[in-house]
C-alpha cells in the first residue's frame, strides 16, 4: 500500500467503519468529530491540492461549504509534528463554524477531547490552546503557522510555540517538542 506522500504502509488495514465510505471515496482519510459542537465530519486529503475542497463536498460535488481536508503535506499514517485539517468557518455553525464556541473559556474547559480517526485507527486529542489567526499576506515576514508540518529541530518547535502562543485566547502552550499536534 501507498499512502497520498507516497510512503509505502505496512499491511494495514482500514477500519471496519470505513470500508465502505472509503470505497466509495478514495480520497478519505479519516474522521473528524467534536463533542458539543456539529463537526462530524469525514476529512479528505488530495495529493498535492489544498484547494479542491474548498469548494467541493466530500463526495466531489460543487460545495460552497467545501469538505474537512487535511493538507496534502501530512501524513495521516505515519503524524508528523503538526496534521493540518482545514475546513470552512460557516455562519451557520456548519463545518468549522461551531469551533468559535471555544472562545468562551467556560466551554473551552468543557470540551478538551477531539477525536481525529484515520481510516486506520482510532485517535483522541487534547485541546490545549485556541487561538484566533489570520492568513497573513505575500509581503509579511511573519512566521506561516500553516506552513508549520515537521520540527526538524528545536528551533523549529520554539518558532511555531513562540508565534502561535502570541494569538492563545484560551488554554494555553502547554506542548513539548515530540508532541504530536492537530491543528
Amino acid at each position: 500500500n501507498v499512502d497520498a506522500l507516497g510512503n509505502i504502509s505496512q499491511d494495514l488495514k482500514v477500519l471496519k467503519d470505513y470500508k465502505a465510505l472509503k470505497k466509495q471515496h478514495p480520497e478519505l482519510v479519516g474522521w473528524l468529530k467534536i463533542d458539543g459542537t456539529d463537526v462530524n465530519y469525514p476529512v479528505m486529503q488530495r495529493s498535492k491540492d489544498n484547494s479542491y475542497y474548498l469548494s467541493h463536498a466530500f463526495d466531489g460535488t460543487n460545495s460552497n461549504q467545501g469538505a474537512l481536508f487535511m493538507d496534502y503535506r501530512s501524513d495521516y499514517v505515519n503524524p508528523m509534528t503538526n496534521t493540518i485539517i482545514y475546513g470552512h468557518n460557516m455562519r451557520n455553525g456548519s463545518m468549522f463554524g461551531g469551533l468559535k464556541k471555544y472562545l468562551n473559556e467556560d466551554y473551552f474547559n468543557k470540551h478538551r477531547t477531539i477525536k481525529f480517526d484515520t481510516i486506520y485507527e482510532h485517535r483522541e486529542y487534547e485541546v490545549v490552546a485556541v487561538c484566533l489567526a489570520k492568513v497573513q499576506s505575500s509581503s509579511d515576514d511573519s512566521f506561516r503557522y500553516y506552513n508549520f508540518i515537521q520540527a526538524d529541530n528545536e528551533n523549529e518547535w520554539d518558532a511555531f510555540v513562540e508565534s502561535v502562543g502570541g494569538m492563545v485566547v484560551n488554554g494555553g502552550m502547554d506542548v513539548k517538542a515530540g508532541d504530536e499536534l492537530l491543528t
